[in-house]
């Protein structure tokens, strides 16, 4: 659920959706009946390196008291 944000950067809720992207996803795309999933949601690449440009807020130490 992204009903609870991480913290308040700049003065806008901050969630973290996805941390690496999925590349697997691509095998679901099906062009014939217009579905197709976004395997580049992350926040780091497949290879586990932070993509460039992404800064993570350290929110002041905040963290989630429930994970969803």
């Amino acid at each position: 659920m992204l009903d609870k944000s991480t913290c308040t950067v700049a003065n806008r809720s901050v969630c973290r959706f996805e941390a690496f992207d999925e590349p697997w996803k691509e095998v679901f795309n099906d062009a014939k009946t217009g579905d197709f999933w976004e395997p580049h949601w992350g926040l780091f690449d497949v290879d586990r390196n932070l993509k460039k440009g992404v800064k993570i807020p350290d929110c002041g130490g905040k963290t989630l008291t429930t994970p969803y």
